[in-house]
């Protein structure tokens, strides 16, 4: 079937260009300047006002003549613009009508295809994702790649350029977290924090984020002992020794001095029951105490 349509050229239109002319002109000009120049700087007074009045009517009267003819002129040389627009909006809303049906349909088909072409493309990175150790939802759907013109050939170098871009991503932060994980373990503080930031910074930045809880935590541990330092002295001031015995000056009780220590303790289950025993039988308090748990150690 031969859609077929008029060439715009087809179109034809007469027009004529129309004059319009001012038959006598030549009084007019004479008139209008003799009024402006006889007229414009009057000055009105009360001696002269009922003339003044009076001729302010006659001036306007002429003006108002003049006006009326330039809109009876106008309105006959717009009527047959009006009546000829008037028709041709009349064609072009019908045209644009059939052009709207035709737009829907072809739009409609357009979205198909445009369909048809994201399924191959998620067809395709299912089936590559593997073979780059990518996951499918990693992947994200450039526009380009639905293109009706693009060739198969630069769609799947498309997609797989994608798929070497995240792949080496991935590896780049695999790397960074192992890298923060060995700095954590050496300056022994949390690498989960710091592993977190990973994807948003730079790992220097990182390394300094950690330097910098490092020192925090030691400020923290030292103002902690600080304290306590301070505490056990105030402490050591109130006691005064009655014999062999601390006598607490403030209170009157009895007191003695013990250390308290914290290990980790590795051995064999006999070595760590044998420790437990020797705690217990020379009467040592456990303040705190972990889970026993088992590791590999090679001989």
């Amino acid at each position: 079937m031969t859609n077929e349509v008029m060439n715009v050229a087809d179109i034809q239109v007469k027009f004529v260009e129309s004059e319009i002319t001012i038959e006598n002109k030549v009084q007019l000009d004479s008139m209008v300047n003799t009024v402006v120049a006889k007229y414009k700087d009057l000055i009105v007074t009360e001696a002269t006002l009922a003339d003044d009045k009076r001729l302010k009517a006659d001036i306007n009267r002429l003006k108002n003549a003049m006006d009326d003819e330039r809109k009876r002129i106008k309105k006959a040389y717009n009527e047959p613009l009006v009546a000829f627009e008037a028709q041709i909006k009349e064609y072009v809303t019908a045209i644009e009508g059939v052009v709207n049906n035709i737009d829907e349909g072809v739009k409609y088909y357009e979205e198909l295809q445009r369909q048809e072409r994201l399924e191959n493309v998620k067809t395709l990175i299912a089936e590559m994702a593997p073979n780059y150790g990518v996951a499918i939802e990693e992947v994200e759907i450039q526009d380009g790649w639905l293109i009706k013109t693009i060739s198969n050939k630069k769609l799947v170098d498309g997609i797989a350029g994608t798929m070497n871009d995240i792949q080496a991503q991935k590896k780049a932060l695999a790397d960074k977290i192992e890298t923060i994980s060995k700095y954590c373990a050496k300056c022994e503080i949390d690498p989960e924090p710091f592993i977190g930031t990973a994807a948003r910074f730079e790992i220097m930045d990182i390394m300094q984020q950690i330097d910098n809880a490092v020192a925090a935590k030691q400020a923290k541990i030292e103002r902690e002992k600080a304290k306590a330092d301070a505490a056990l002295l105030a402490k050591k001031a109130t006691l005064q020794h009655v014999g062999e015995k601390l006598v607490d000056s403030e209170t009157g009780t009895l007191n003695h001095i013990e250390q308290q220590i914290t290990f980790t303790i590795q051995g064999t289950p006999e070595q760590i029951n044998g420790l437990a025993w020797y705690l217990t039988k020379n009467q040592l308090k456990t303040l705190s105490a972990s889970e026993r748990t088992e590791i590999i150690v090679e001989d």
